[in-house]
């Protein structure tokens, strides 16, 4: 495909791969500093934290995502909330 490209004198027709936004756009930093948290951190029974202890940090993070100027946009919901 690009020598055929080359030889008429045009650009192949293909998106570009770059360059990248330099900003966390999928929540993979959120996800690492759990991780780190989950190493770092030592539990007082066992050497590792327990999950309820973890959990209570994923879910301080979902309520300020949720609560945030984008996160209202994206029109966050909790399905927790819902009463059936």
């Amino acid at each position: 495909m690009l020598e055929t490209c080359a030889e008429i004198g045009r650009t192949p027709n293909l998106p570009q791969r770059g360059p990248f936004p330099l900003a966390d756009q999928v929540g993979m930093g959120v996800a690492v500093e759990m991780q780190m948290k989950s190493i770092r951190n030592k539990g007082r029974i066992v050497p590792n934290i327990q999950w309820e202890s973890l959990r209570k940090a994923r879910g301080t993070q979902t309520k300020m995502w949720a609560s945030s100027p984008i996160g209202i946009a994206e029109g966050s919901t909790f399905s927790g909330f819902n009463r059936r």
